[in-house]
C-alpha cells in the first residue's frame, strides 16, 4: 500500500471555517472501518499456532504408535507361547519406542514448515547479536 493509498481526505470544521485535512496513517496501521482481513501479525502469529498444534497432534500420534507396536509385539509373542519370558518385554518396549521415535521425527519438520520465516530470522539475528555482546571481553 503507498503513501497515496494511506491518505484519507477529511474535511474538518473549526469556528465556522472548514478546512481540508489529510491523514497519513503509517504502515500497519489501519481504520476500524477498513475491512481487510487479518493484519500480518495476526496471520503470522495463526501460522505459528497451527505449528505448534501440528506437532502437539504428532507427539500423540508418536505416543499411540509407540504402544500400539509395543502391543503388537506382545500379541505375536502371546501366540507363539513365548510371552512369559523377561526378556520378551525388553524387545517389545524396543519396538515400540522405536515405532515411537520414527514417528516423533516429524515433529522439528512440523514445526519449521509453518513459523513465520521472517519472525524466526529475526529472533535467531537477535539471539545471535545478544550472544556476541555476552561472549565478548
Amino acid at each position: 500500500m503507498s503513501d497515496q493509498e494511506r491518505r484519507k481526505d477529511r474535511e474538518a470544521t473549526r469556528e465556522g471555517k472548514s478546512y481540508r485535512v489529510i491523514v497519513v496513517e503509517p504502515e500497519g496501521v489501519r481504520a476500524a472501518d477498513e475491512d481487510e482481513g487479518p493484519s500480518k501479525r495476526r496471520k503470522s502469529a495463526r501460522r505459528a499456532e497451527n505449528a505448534v498444534i501440528r506437532a502437539a497432534e504428532t507427539s500423540v500420534q508418536a505416543l499411540a504408535d509407540g504402544i500400539g507396536a509395543y502391543r503388537e509385539e506382545r500379541e505375536k509373542a502371546r501366540e507363539e507361547d513365548r510371552d512369559d519370558r523377561i526378556e520378551e518385554v525388553a524387545i517389545h518396549l524396543a519396538e515400540g519406542v522405536a515405532k515411537s521415535v520414527e514417528t516423533a521425527s516429524q515433529v522439528p519438520r512440523d514445526l519449521a514448515r509453518d513459523m513465520p520465516r521472517d519472525e524466526v530470522r529475526r529472533a535467531i539475528r537477535r539471539g545471535t547479536k545478544a550472544f556476541r555482546k555476552a561472549t565478548r571481553r
